[in-house]
């Protein structure tokens, strides 16, 4: 779980300077040995913002949506 707070705008990237951007995050993980080193991750996680901060248009510049979400799948091998 995460929070991050740009008050004035300045440093996130999204919004124009004087608008305020409050960020959430929430990230689930299971992770399970397959084999040796052999390691399978699956993961979800929901980005949310207090205005429009994802789902970029014309090129990267227009924000379009509040929320994000994600599922990523892997296969790492560990040598340790």
């Amino acid at each position: 779980l995460e929070y991050f707070a740009d008050p004035h705008g300045v440093r996130n990237g999204v919004t124009a300077p004087g608008h305020n951007l409050d960020l959430y995050d929430i990230t689930g993980t299971l992770e399970y040995k397959i084999w040796r080193g052999l390691v399978g991750r699956l993961e979800y996680r929901h980005d949310e913002a207090s205005r429009r901060a994802f789902t970029l248009k014309n090129f990267g510049t227009t924000p379009t949506a509040q929320s994000q979400d994600t599922f990523t799948v892997a296969l790492y091998y560990s040598f340790f």
